[in-house]
């Protein structure tokens, strides 16, 4: 798709109304998401833009100008009471589309609806029964029946971020191959001017420091940190990693419980939610970016440790080897004993390290659209959506 948004001229004589529905992001990935897709969207002279947003979103959008827009973060926490409140919100605005950012919606918009999928763990069976009870299990699947039927009720249209994942909810879902978008992962525009900006470096101290960004759902595997941290230090190493967990949340208690019976409890550092717009200066403090998650449907940890150029540490499972290619170091997820040794084998290597940096660095250029190149796309996507022109953008 030639061209960029940037002083386009729209075909059509008013511009495309789209409410962005961003009300279910409050942690992790999607919050990044969201952030670039509105800010991409509220500068767009082809787009009038109205926002539903968690408070979450809403912290980071700060005091970003948005003329003629409005952004709804004042909803109400209980979904039955916010399903009313986001009816009343297209009422009054009535959009073009309706851009659920990741599904399902619990609202059915009377005007057509994207919504993305990020659910990979409905993907991959043996991924969602790892370390569950039978129990738990039947839980997962009653509450999977529950995700499937409001996306058949709530979406017309199903966005992911790489083809083997729509693919594989489309037909889980029932969706047609024409009703099915992907719009690649990537760094936020906010990620990028903090790169271009930051001095940041890691210290020199002889501490080697892994950057873990993430949520603490069970199948980011954080778990597995407590043991694999103990093996390095018989290795030799001084290591800490750092974490973007609240204090309050049961992965980082039980984290922190694990780590203090190993006696490595100084390994490890809780930093709470980075903002967007820092996450980078995040990554250039650290020597190493590490995500040992069983199953993603994507991960901006990828583009965005490619483009902060610290090598990165993946867990040796499908998705993520379809993500990164040979950007980064696949470790067993499940086998402390054997990541340890090939984490240590690494840090001992400072040529693999460029190696990979390098890797990533081409991978980025391949895979990876930089973000007016991704916001074409997704302006694309929302345009054929909504059945209208988007002037050749």
């Amino acid at each position: 798709m030639p061209g960029t948004f940037i002083g386009a001229v729209m075909a059509a004589e008013q511009p495309l109304r789209l409410m962005v529905d961003a009300t279910r992001q409050r942690v992790g990935g999607g919050i990044q998401v969201a952030l670039a897709v509105i800010d991409s969207a509220a500068r767009d002279p082809g787009i009038e833009l109205c926002v539903a947003s968690s408070r979450a979103v809403a912290a980071e959008l700060g005091s970003t100008d948005f003329p003629g827009h409005r952004v709804g973060d004042d909803l109400p926490t209980s979904w039955i009471v916010q399903q009313r409140a986001l009816r009343r919100i297209e009422r009054d605005f009535a959009p073009d589309l309706v851009l659920t950012v990741f599904g399902p919606g619990r609202w059915r918009s009377k005007a057509p609806n994207l919504q993305g999928f990020a659910l990979g763990l409905m993907l991959d069976p043996d991924a969602n029964r790892l370390g569950k009870s039978a129990m738990q299990q039947l839980k997962g699947k009653l509450a999977d029946w529950a995700k499937i039927a409001l996306f058949r009720r709530n979406a017309d249209f199903l966005l992911a971020e790489a083809d083997h994942v729509v693919a594989g909810a489309g037909e889980l879902l029932g969706f047609p191959p024409e009703k099915q978008f992907v719009v690649p992962n990537s760094y936020s525009p906010r990620f990028l001017d903090n790169v271009e900006r930051s001095t940041v470096k890691s210290p020199s101290d002889g501490t080697i420091r892994f950057f873990v960004p993430g949520a603490g759902f069970a199948h980011k595997n954080l778990q597995v940190l407590p043991a694999i941290a103990e093996q390095l230090k018989a290795l030799g190493h001084d290591v800490r990693f750092t974490l973007t967990l609240k204090d309050d949340e049961s992965a980082w208690q039980e984290l922190e419980a694990d780590a203090d019976r190993r006696d490595i409890v100084a390994a490890f550092e809780r930093v709470g939610r980075i903002p967007n717009e820092q996450m980078a200066d995040a990554y250039l403090a650290h020597d190493f970016a590490l995500c040992l998650s069983l199953c993603e449907s994507s991960t901006a940890v990828i583009p965005e440790a490619f483009l902060a150029q610290r090598p990165l540490i993946l867990a040796d499972r499908p998705w993520a080897r379809g993500l990164a290619g040979d950007g980064a170091l696949f470790v067993d997820p499940i086998d402390p004993e054997a990541a340890a040794q090939a984490i240590d084998g690494l840090i001992n290597r400072p040529r693999d390290q460029e190696a990979l940096v390098g890797a990533g660095r081409r991978r980025l250029e391949q895979c990876y659209p930089p973000p007016e190149k991704r916001w074409q796309l997704y302006r694309s996507v929302i345009f054929a959506c909504a059945g209208k022109d988007d002037g050749g953008a």
